[in-house]
């Protein structure tokens, strides 16, 4: 049985990095890979939790499952402006010098998600390519469905490839559906979806010069089940909460991989974002 420790946010207000801090002195204490739940409010609350960690890590090693803006503030690393460095310059080009073409994908399904979708797909250069849940849990509830499910996934490499011949950028995107399971049925049907879209990148890495990932559960299981990364290198923030890291292919190439969780930003990020990459006019933070 996990043993947990919550820290409230009472708790966090009264924290600091002093040695005789309460809570200092708890963490500094945990011991037999005890689980630990910290409910941070703001900024300020984070920025104070993050100082902590970065004391105690000379003495202990930290395991952290976290919201995007803890990577930000334990790394201090700062949200670019236009006129610093440009994330498009981490864009992977050919042995011809040619940049590759970029490959987007939203798996978040939320009310933001679906704004910043709908915005995206009004640029004629970025290529709609549906995925449809409905039809993949039908394919994926039947037996015997390894010839359907490869089947299914060669239709959308081959879409892919073809945004790709015509200089486009591919949206791939599930279907804005909502699917009436039960909570275990649900947790299982959208892990064996965003493990559908990892395998698709797999296939894909070297063809791309950037990854643009959307939502918190796909980016995830994209980095770990589909790049079977074991470390990633952080970039920096293109824009607040989203971080920008890359990873080294076996090619001798590092993939940049933008890190977009579902609820952040506001509802032109994806377009921003892409706008970067292509080196397009008129970033606006």
């Amino acid at each position: 049985m996990k043993i947990f420790k919550i820290f409230f946010l009472s708790d966090i207000e009264i924290l600091n990095d002093e040695e005789n801090n309460i809570v200092f002195k708890t963490l500094k204490n945990l011991k037999n890979n005890k689980h630990v739940i910290v409910d941070i409010e703001n900024y300020s609350q984070l920025k104070k939790f993050s100082l902590v960690i970065k004391k105690l890590t000379k003495q202990k090693k930290f395991l952290f499952r976290t919201a995007a803006s803890f990577i930000s503030s334990i790394s201090e690393k700062k949200s670019v402006s236009e006129g610093e460095i440009l994330f498009s310059n981490l864009r992977i080009r050919s042995k011809e010098k040619i940049f590759l073409p970029g490959l987007i994908i939203v798996g978040s399904y939320v009310e933001l998600s679906t704004i910043q979708l709908k915005n995206l797909l009004e640029i004629s250069n970025c290529n709609p390519i549906e995925l449809d849940v409905f039809e993949f849990f039908k394919i994926t509830s039947s037996e015997n469905n390894h010839k359907q499910r490869n089947l299914f996934k060669k239709k959308f490499s081959k879409e892919i490839r073809f945004s790709f011949e015509k200089g486009k950028t591919p949206v791939l995107f599930t279907s804005r559906k909502f699917m009436s399971l039960d909570y275990s049925e649900q947790f299982n049907f959208y892990n064996s979806l965003a493990s559908f879209i990892a395998e698709l990148v797999a296939d894909l890495k070297y063809e791309i010069g950037y990854l643009i990932s959307k939502g918190g559960i796909t980016t995830n299981v994209i980095l770990s089940n589909g790049l079977n990364a074991d470390y990633v290198y952080l970039e920096g923030q293109i824009l607040k909460g989203i971080s920008v890291v890359t990873y080294n292919l076996k090619n001798n190439t590092r993939l940049p991989i933008v890190t977009h969780p579902g609820n952040i930003g506001t509802k032109d990020s994806l377009v921003n974002i892409w706008k970067v990459f292509e080196n397009k006019n008129n970033f606006t933070n």
